[in-house]
C-alpha cells in the first residue's frame, strides 16, 4: 500500500518564504530537526492522504511563524531585554495530572500562562487590553476543529482550546524541536534522536519567545508546564537559573496506559496503522526513560528548585495542593485565586468532554511489567 509524502525541508522553507515575504530564520538550527522530522514521517509514520496534507500544512505554518518571529526579533532588539520573572513550571511525565495542575496553577491573578492561542500564532504581539478580542482566537479555534474532525475522543483524551493554557512543546516546534509529534504519528527514530540531542540553543530560543510573549503582557511570573521538560531538566535549571519546578508524579501504570490510549486517538487522525501492541512497548520504555532521567536531576539538584507532588494530593485537595506550591516557593495567593480555583473545578469536572476509555491489556502490558520496569529505571 502507498502512503503519502511529506515534501522536503527545502520545498517547504521555500513554501514559508514566499507566503511570508521574508527569508531571514535567525539561525538555521531548525533545518537538522526538521530534515530528521520529516524523513521519520516518510519512513515509519504510513500518512494516508489527509494526515500528509494536514502535517503539510501544519508544518509550513510552524516555518512561517517561526518567520514572523524572527521579524519581530530584528526590528525590536529590545525584546531580548525583557525580564523573564520567577517562572513556575509543572514538569512530569505525559499524562501525570500535569494538564489539570497547569490550569489551577493558572487561575493566580498576577501570573501568565500561555494560551494555546497565541502558542500556535504568537504574532503579532499579544496585548491583554484587547486580548478577549484578539482576532487568532477565533482562527485558532477553527484550526483546531478540523484538527479535532479528523478522529472520534480525542477531546475526552485531552481538551484542548484556543483560550485555555498551553504547554510550552508548542513554542519548541518554532524550532522543530517537536516532541508532540509522538502524538501525531509514528516517527520513532525522530523521537529516539530528539532525545539524546543538547537542546541549549532550543531551550534559549524558547526563553527569547517567552521574552518576545512578556513584552507587552505585564505580569509577575510565568506559569508554565511541559511534560516533555521531564527529559531535559538539567538544560531547563541551566537556561531558567531563576525557575522553581513542580514535579508531578503518578502511578506509571496509570500513566503508560494512558499514555499509549492518548498515542492511538491522536496518531488515528493522521495514519490508519497503528498497532496497540507497539504503542504499549513504544511507551513503556519512553516514559521508564523520562523518569529516569527526570530522578537523577532531582537527586542532583534537590528539593529547592524542585518540589515534587503526588498526583494523589491534586486529586484529592486541589485548593490545598495549589496554596502548598505558592507557600513552597513564596508565590502570593489571594483569595480571589481560591474562589477562581473553586470555579474551575466545579465547571470541569471529569467526564465533561466524555469518558477515556483504555485498558493495560489491550496495549500487551500488564501491572508487574510495568512496575518492574520503573522500579529498574
Amino acid at each position: 500500500m502507498s502512503h503519502m509524502p511529506i515534501l522536503s525541508a527545502a520545498q517547504l522553507m521555500e513554501n514559508a518564504v514566499d507566503n511570508e515575504r521574508s527569508d531571514d530564520w535567525g539561525a538555521h538550527n531548525f533545518v537538522k530537526p526538521l530534515e530528521r522530522l520529516i524523513e521519520s514521517l516518510n519512513v515509519e509514520a504510513k500518512l494516508h492522504s489527509t494526515g500528509a496534507d494536514f502535517l503539510n500544512l501544519y508544518l509550513e505554518r510552524l516555518l512561517g511563524n517561526r518567520l514572523k518571529l524572527q521579524n519581530q526579533f530584528r526590528e525590536h532588539p529590545e525584546i531580548l531585554q525583557q525580564r523573564v520573572n520567577a517562572p513556575l513550571i509543572v514538569v512530569g511525565l505525559f499524562r501525570s495530572g500535569t494538564t489539570l495542575l497547569h490550569n489551577l496553577l493558572s487561575q493566580s491573578p498576577s501570573g501568565r500562562f500561555l494560551a494555546l492561542a497565541e502558542a500556535l500564532s504568537p504574532t503579532p504581539v499579544p496585548d491583554p487590553e484587547t486580548w478577549e478580542k484578539d482576532p487568532r482566537i477565533k482562527e485558532v479555534q477553527g484550526f483546531i476543529r478540523k484538527e479535532l474532525a479528523l478522529t472520534k475522543g480525542f477531546s475526552a483524551a485531552h481538551h484542548i482550546s484556543a483560550y485555555r493554557p498551553a504547554e510550552c512543546s508548542r513554542l519548541f516546534e518554532y524550532s522543530l524541536i517537536a516532541h508532540l509529534f509522538d502524538f501525531r504519528a509514528r516517527v520513532d527514530s525522530y523521537a529516539h534522536w530528539l532525545r539524546d540531542q543538547d537542546l541549549t540553543e532550543y531551550y534559549q530560543y524558547y526563553r527569547q519567545q517567552l521574552q518576545y510573549l512578556s513584552w507587552r503582557w505585564p505580569h509577575s511570573h510565568w506559569v508554565l508546564k511541559a511534560p516533555a521538560h521531564t527529559f531535559h531538566l538539567d538544560t531547563l535549571l541551566e537556561v531558567f537559573p531563576e525557575a522553581n519546578l513542580v514535579y508531578l508524579k503518578r502511578d506509571p501504570v496509570k500513566v503508560v496506559s494512558s499514555c499509549a490510549s492518548l498515542a492511538q486517538i491522536g496518531r488515528q487522525r493522521f495514519s490508519d496503522q497503528n498497532k496497540p501492541e507497539d504503542l504499549g512497548r513504544y511507551w513503556l520504555d519512553v516514559l521508564a526513560e523520562g523518569d529516569a532521567r527526570a530522578e537523577a536531576t532531582y537527586e542532583r539538584v534537590g528539593a529547592g528548585r524542585i518540589f515534587k507532588v503526588n498526583y494523589s494530593e491534586l486529586i484529592d485537595r486541589p485548593d490545598a495542593l495549589v496554596a502548598k506550591i505558592h507557600r513552597y516557593f513564596d508565590y502570593p495567593m489571594p483569595v480571589e485565586m481560591l474562589q477562581k480555583i473553586e470555579h474551575y473545578m466545579q465547571h470541569n469536572k471529569r467526564g465533561k468532554h466524555g469518558r477515556h476509555h483504555y485498558t493495560l491489556e489491550q496495549f500487551g502490558l500488564s501491572k508487574t511489567e510495568i512496575q518492574e520496569r520503573f522500579t529498574q529505571a
